[in-house]
């Protein structure tokens, strides 16, 4: 959920999410439910690049481009989060209510979206990662706007970029990485589950960018993969979804945006159902 952040290696994608002011420092982190929910410094941030990623109502707005209607069984459970223990499936449940936020504002469910800002920002404030006073500001605002999209989308985008200056000043960077990543594969979860109607080019063109975008957070969860012990584990399974579609394709991810291969109904509901078990695989209970 952000605008500019430094990462390496990525060109485009969509964002993570929580909220933060840039004034709580890292040693007032965390939470005394368990050890596990904590924030780390993410030291050796210092050295990447500053990137462009656009926010998710963009990349949202694209698949709706592709036939992508509302439906409210596709989205993850608000109360799902209460059945995790770690801080790790907690962050990719973070980035999964915001792609489930920017969703419903795109699909003009404005109290639904209201609720899932609120989800965010409860899993948030029990991961140490928001400022209660700049959140409660970000919900009387959406509540005042209630009814006019445009408002609501510039909001949503104003809040998920707020997250760039707490990730950023408290030098958790890794943190954003892996709730990019819950955020990108329920954004691809949400998005095939509630295609009504599309084109095969369009929609092949639209999965040949999500797949560069894909091989880039790969490549930023390697990065950082000696942070938490579940990273392989989350690479091994979104390599699943960049495997797929390569052997799809016979396109290596690196040039799909240049010869990218128009899939047949069949091809891409087999890259669908991959996507499906992945998203079932990383969002299991433990």
């Amino acid at each position: 959920m952000i605008r500019n952040i430094l990462i390496i290696l990525i060109s485009a994608a969509y964002f993570t999410s929580s909220c933060g002011d840039g004034s709580k420092g890292t040693e007032n982190t965390g939470t005394s439910q368990s050890d596990t929910i904590r924030v780390d410094n993410d030291e050796d941030d210092e050295d990447e690049l500053i990137i462009f990623i656009p926010p998710p109502v963009e990349l949202l707005s694209v698949l709706s481009e592709v036939g992508v209607k509302y439906r409210q069984g596709t989205l993850f459970p608000i109360d799902k989060k209460d059945q995790f223990n770690t801080a790790f499936k907690k962050y990719l449940v973070l980035g999964a209510y915001s792609a489930d936020m920017a969703y419903c504002v795109l699909q003009n469910q404005n109290q639904k979206s209201l609720e899932y800002m609120n989800a965010t920002n409860d899993l948030s404030e029990e991961l140490g990662l928001n400022s209660m006073t700049q959140m409660r500001n970000y919900v009387e605002r959406y509540e005042e706007n209630i009814g006019n999209n445009d408002s609501l989308q510039q909001l949503i985008n104003e809040f998920l970029e707020s997250n760039d200056a707490f990730y950023e000043d408290n030098n958790i960077m890794h943190i954003s990485y892996i709730v990019y990543a819950g955020a990108w594969l329920e954004s691809m979860n949400v998005g095939i589950n509630s295609i009504t109607s599309f084109d095969e080019e369009a929609l092949s063109y639209r999965l040949s960018e999500q797949i560069n975008i894909l091989s880039d957070i790969i490549r930023l969860l390697e990065n950082k993969k000696n942070k938490y012990p579940e990273l392989p584990w989350l690479i091994e399974n979104l390599n699943n979804i960049q495997s797929k579609y390569v052997n799809s394709t016979g396109i290596d991810q690196e040039e799909t945006l240049v010869n990218f291969k128009i899939l047949n109904e069949k091809e891409l509901s087999e890259i669908a159902k991959v996507i499906r078990n992945t998203h079932e695989e990383v969002f299991s209970i433990e």
